[in-house]
């Protein structure tokens, strides 16, 4: 028997639209949510932990913050992140990392300032004194701002070395 799906989208138009999809199963009657996220035209988000929500950076906070990381980041006054994915963390096997070299990773991918991806140089200069090369990264999205800076979600880095290299 071919299952029946009625779509309903429901949109809430203030600074922020809600977008929530709800699947009803005309045969049994039971709904259920497909997608229920937040979705803000500008893509500006108020802080980090709304940007790892919404695009799930879920180790890359978890980590920051269990290595104390976290507070220092939301410290700097313009940044710019090139956030790893969950599966480019597991990839490299950064969580299995010490501390010391889990916080040399995630410096090696942030940079003083805003730049967007419209405006990267061919290399930026790292906060672990490292040199970025954005050429090296295979970006998933670009251009999210946050309070203070930047993000870019990346899902790939060339060559990477334990070292740092980039």
């Amino acid at each position: 028997m071919i299952k029946k799906f009625i779509f309903l989208l429901f949109l809430s138009i203030n600074l922020s639209a809600r977008v929530k999809v709800i699947c009803k199963d005309t045969d049994n009657g039971k709904k259920r949510s497909l997608i229920d996220r937040h979705v803000n035209n500008s893509r500006t988000m108020r802080d980090l932990d709304e940007l790892a929500e919404f695009y799930n950076l879920n180790k890359f906070i978890q980590l920051s913050k269990k290595i104390k990381f976290y507070d220092k980041l939301i410290q700097y006054p313009e940044l710019t992140i090139f956030a790893p994915t969950d599966s480019l963390i597991d990839d490299l096997d950064i969580d299995e990392k010490s501390a010391q070299d889990i916080e040399n990773f995630f410096n090696s991918l942030i940079v003083h300032g805003r730049y967007f991806s419209t405006d990267l140089p061919i290399s930026l200069d790292s906060l672990a004194n490292k040199k970025i090369n954005p050429s090296k990264l295979e970006f998933v999205i670009t251009d999210l701002k946050f309070k203070n800076g930047v993000l870019h979600i990346i899902s790939y880095i060339e060559n990477y070395h334990d070292d740092g290299k980039l």
